[in-house]
């Protein structure tokens, strides 16, 4: 989607607007050279519908210890995609995505959000969640995603927000900073989320921080809950004639490494571990819903629902497509505009009338 803003402007005055917009220095020098290479060619980039503003953050090229430390620990994530995905992995059936590069740094320009012609900031939130990039492909990298939604909240450009979700949840790590970054933007703007088939898990405590939440007809809902995944190699190396030896400083310290048993007391602190995460994830969902813990509680199975039971059971307010979602939260910016405009003029005439009547003393 190429950019586009006042369609009174010529490509040359659009060029130098988004030059002198503050957001500048955090969107896209490079898409400013993107508009000037079209201005070039003798396109007319205000013909387009949106405005993409992107992300300028160098990536640093992910080696493979830095890539897995970002996808190990716990998860919240739905169990299907989680265990389809794993398996991929070991079959070898995850391909690296563009990360070979021998620079130390490679910088792309990633989209933060799009911006209509209503005002409406659009942030994408497609794919597994995890807090960085992935060398396995695109997904939701929960920094990226804070950082859209300071960018948006401070864009005077952007009347509200829309995150759009598509996202099976993600890991511990990263999910609750965004949520919280969700409902602080909220004290700025107005931010609507609506889900496209999949908002579960890690995905679910982010997006019912919006004011309002909905799905599509035929999308499910839930997952909530956390896990963690661990091995019992311990038979399979005996089998080898294998005996591994941990020397550790303590009985949690390598718990879990390949070829050796896990015991009662390691299960134990592992569920310790997930419990204890799994109480942030919950008190997300009692926060962003304002529902009742123990009604929170009475979901948080890891089962997934149909949007139209999700809308019953009070985890979403409706059920619509994204367009639906859209003009919903364009009628709320509307409607805003027309009370704060109601508000400014009756301020004038409350002026005016104690202006006259002290003319008249």
């Amino acid at each position: 989607m190429e950019m586009t803003a006042d369609g009174d402007k010529t490509g040359e005055e659009l060029v130098q607007t988004i030059k002198n917009l503050n957001r500048v220095t955090l969107t896209s020098m490079g898409a400013v050279a993107k508009l000037q290479g079209m201005v070039a060619r003798g396109l007319d980039p205000t013909h387009q519908d949106c405005l993409v503003v992107y992300d300028t953050e160098p990536h640093r090229v992910l080696t493979g210890a830095r890539c897995a430390a970002r996808h190990i620990g716990l998860w919240m994530a739905e169990p299907v995609w989680l265990g389809a995905m794993i398996q991929a992995y070991r079959n070898g059936e995850l391909t690296m995505a563009g990360h070979e590069s021998a620079e130390p740094f490679s910088e792309s320009f990633d989209v933060l959000y799009t911006l209509d012609s209503d005002g409406i900031a659009t942030i994408p939130m497609f794919g597994g969640m995890i807090k960085g990039d992935s060398k396995f492909g695109d997904g939701v990298n929960t920094l990226r995603s804070r950082r859209a939604l300071a960018v948006a909240a401070n864009d005077p450009e952007a009347k509200a927000i829309m995150l759009h979700i598509d996202s099976p949840g993600g890991t511990l790590a990263g999910t609750m900073e965004l949520a919280d970054a969700v409902q602080e933007t909220r004290k700025a703007k107005t931010v609507f989320a609506h889900s496209d088939d999949s908002v579960a898990s890690a995905a679910l405590w982010v997006a019912v921080q919006a004011e309002t939440l909905t799905a599509n007809a035929t999308g499910e809902v839930g997952s909530i809950g956390t896990v963690a995944v661990v091995q019992d190699s311990s038979a399979a190396a005996e089998a080898e004639g294998i005996k591994v030896h941990v020397v550790s400083t303590g009985e949690f310290k390598g718990m879990g490494a390949p070829g050796t048993e896990v015991t009662e007391n390691h299960l134990a602190e592992i569920q310790k571990r997930v419990d204890a995460g799994n109480e942030f994830f919950l008190k997300g969902v009692v926060k962003g819903r304002g529902m009742s813990p123990s009604a929170v509680r009475e979901l948080a199975d890891g089962r997934m629902f149909s949007a139209a039971e999700a809308k019953q059971n009070g985890l979403i307010d409706g059920v619509m497509s994204f367009e639906g979602a859209r003009t919903a939260l364009v009628k709320r910016v509307r409607a805003a505009e027309r009370e704060r405009k109601s508000k400014s003029a009756g301020s004038l005439r409350t002026a005016d009338m104690g202006l006259r009547l002290r003319e008249c003393e």
